[in-house]
């Protein structure tokens, strides 16, 4: 398990086997609970987001994106401030 420390407080990520989760937390961390409600995630492409977080999981693997493909964390796109990404390579 990893615990992130983020905006509002403490979000606790599960790993096992190749996938990845958000497990429940309180309402004043993420009061819609879309990020734990995802599930589990672990084919390239999947993601988690917890927008009032700013955080975004995605799984990477297979085939690597062109050097000019964009994301949040691209100089000049910035989709969120401070937006935190993660991405997990199994």
């Amino acid at each position: 398990m990893v615990r992130l420390e983020l905006p509002r407080g403490e979000v606790i990520l599960e790993a096992s086997g190749g996938r990845i989760r958000v497990l429940p937390m309180p309402d004043s961390v993420c009061p819609l609970h879309i990020c734990s409600q995802t599930g589990w995630i672990e084919r390239p492409g999947e993601l988690i987001a917890c927008v009032p977080n700013k955080l975004v999981i995605t799984i990477e693997g297979g085939k690597k994106p062109p050097s000019d493909a964009l994301d949040g964390v691209t100089p000049g796109v910035r989709l969120f401030d401070r937006l935190r990404m993660i991405h997990i390579n199994f």
